[in-house]
């Protein structure tokens, strides 16, 4: 369970964006409540933006149940959430074996003040 949650919440863009789903998935449900016009429904659309392309595998389910439209979202987050943390992880590898170190640097200033 620790690594699951490790992929899902364990770097800081993971939880930015986690913390952003949390936010207009609140706005969109206070303003589908409070709204009285005809297109409040569209506020829905922002988190499922937010959380595609695993969203939308929900969204056929939506007129079963609005449910489903949460289990979407929240599915969709998690899924994008444990990307975003694989490529910050492997990023950052990459940027750990690609730098130069401080011998390599010394070396080369050396060979060129000569």
């Amino acid at each position: 369970m620790r690594r699951v949650v490790g992929w899902v919440a364990g770097s800081w863009i993971s939880r930015v964006y986690l913390a952003a789903v949390v936010g207009t998935t609140v706005w969109a449900e206070w303003s589908v409540r409070t709204w009285e016009g005809s297109d409040a429904n569209l506020a829905g659309v922002v988190p499922m933006l937010l959380t595609m392309p695993a969203s939308l595998l929900m969204l056929p389910l939506v007129e079963v149940s609005w449910a489903f439209w949460y289990c979407g979202i929240v599915i969709g987050a998690l899924v994008n959430a444990a990307i975003f943390h694989g490529i910050w992880r492997l990023v950052g590898r990459l940027a750990r074996t690609t730098a130069p170190t401080a011998s390599t640097e010394s070396t080369t200033s050396t060979a060129a003040r000569k």
